[in-house]
Order: C-alpha cells, then sequence, then structure tokens
C-alpha cells in the first residue's frame, strides 16, 4: 500500500503549518513585557546635555568617589574636596532588565564623607548605582556597575 500526496494538499499542509507556527510566535510575544530602560525615557533624554556637564564636573574634581561591596554592603566615600560643603543628592539602584525594582536612595553622608547601604535585600543580578548630586551650584553625576550574586 503506497501513501500519496497530490501538490494542492502539500501545499495546504506547509501553509496551515507556517500560519500555526506565526500565531504560536505572536502569543509567546505577547506574554513577554517589554520595557523601556526607564518610564520617562523621553525627558531624560532632553536631560542629556545637563548629565553630560555634570559628569564632566565629576571628572574634573581632583580626586574621585570610591565604591566597594563588602558583606552585602555598598561603601560609597567622598573625596575630601567636599568636605566642609553642603552635598544633596540621590543614590539610584538603577535594575535595567526590570526598572520596577529600582530603589532611589536620599544621599546622607557621615563625618567620613561616606555612606553605607545594604544590598542584602536587592536580587542578584546586574545593577548601575547612578549617584546624582549638587554642591553649592555645581551638579555632579558618577555611575558603577554592580554584580549581586
Amino acid at each position: 500500500m503506497k501513501f500519496k500526496i497530490s501538490w494542492g494538499i502539500g501545499i495546504a499542509v506547509v501553509y496551515i503549518a507556517f500560519v500555526l507556527i506565526r500565531l504560536v510566535i505572536i502569543a509567546v510575544s505577547e506574554k513577554n513585557s517589554v520595557d523601556l530602560v526607564s518610564d520617562d525615557y523621553y525627558e531624560r533624554e532632553v536631560r542629556y546635555e545637563q548629565q553630560m556637564r555634570a559628569i564632566s564636573h565629576t571628572q574634573s574634581l581632583p580626586e574621585s568617589l570610591r565604591f566597594s561591596l563588602i558583606n552585602k554592603n555598598v561603601r560609597i566615600v567622598f573625596p575630601e574636596y567636599f568636605r566642609n560643603r553642603r552635598v544633596d543628592g540621590t543614590i539610584l539602584f538603577f535594575r535595567p532588565s526590570d526598572t520596577k525594582q529600582d530603589i532611589k536612595i536620599p544621599l546622607r553622608l557621615n563625618d567620613s564623607l561616606r555612606q553605607d547601604i545594604s544590598v542584602a535585600n536587592l536580587m542578584s543580578g546586574y545593577w548601575k548605582i547612578q549617584i546624582d548630586w549638587k554642591s553649592d551650584t555645581t551638579q555632579f553625576f558618577q555611575e558603577f556597575p554592580l554584580y549581586l550574586r
């Protein structure tokens, strides 16, 4: 007994298989969320020039910020340049893969010009620590990568 398929049925089977595969791909892609890097993406683009100036001010400091990870604590140490100056700002723990996990913390330096922050509750993976601060009338910005295990 020989099984024969006509050209018409073969073409119909290929076409139906193609359509079904496309429908499955569309259904799977609809379930995955697509996040922009940040919710206020367009507003941040407008502020890009200001951020570039802040980075330039940070690079012109005589000494740079120091960052370290010690036993599930992030330590940020500011240079002596800021010893008797008012410093206001924020520290953003930015999660590029999921902006819902971002954490913003006010900058509160102790007398040693440092701030320790516990990261024990943060999920493992890649983070960016973005420090944005102002001293006198000058804006500064620095970013550090952070890999948590």
